[in-house]
């Protein structure tokens, strides 16, 4: 879990270098504050993670996971008013289509069980 984010570091560092890139320090308060809530979420966002994918099968976690592509793009309606592609509209039907059938499925499997 935590060889993408060394790989990345050592990468970027290594850009850096090679592209002569100065090292940017945050120069306010707001922008050290912004850093940490994300530093924050992220690990959070981590951490629950993890934690699903221990109790769930890894094929409804994933799923669950792909849903984020959803509210990114609710976000982005909302937030930065960007209007969905085409291409984006039908991905975010596959995305909840199937979202849906793995629910309802689950749901008809276990009342069959009972």
């Amino acid at each position: 879990m935590t060889f993408f984010a060394l790989w990345s570091c050592v990468a970027s560092f290594g850009g850096m270098l090679v592209f002569k890139t100065p090292i940017v320090w945050p120069n306010s308060i707001s922008w050290v504050l912004l850093m940490i809530a994300t530093s924050l979420c992220g690990f959070t966002l981590q951490l629950f993670l993890t934690m699903g994918l221990q109790r769930e099968t890894a094929s409804r976690g994933s799923l669950a996971t792909y849903t984020q592509i959803v509210f990114a793009e609710i976000s982005d309606r909302i937030i930065f008013h960007s209007k969905l592609s085409v291409l984006g509209l039908v991905g975010t039907g596959i995305i909840l289509t199937s979202a849906l059938y793995v629910a309802v499925s689950d749901c008809h499997r276990a009342s069959t069980l009972q």
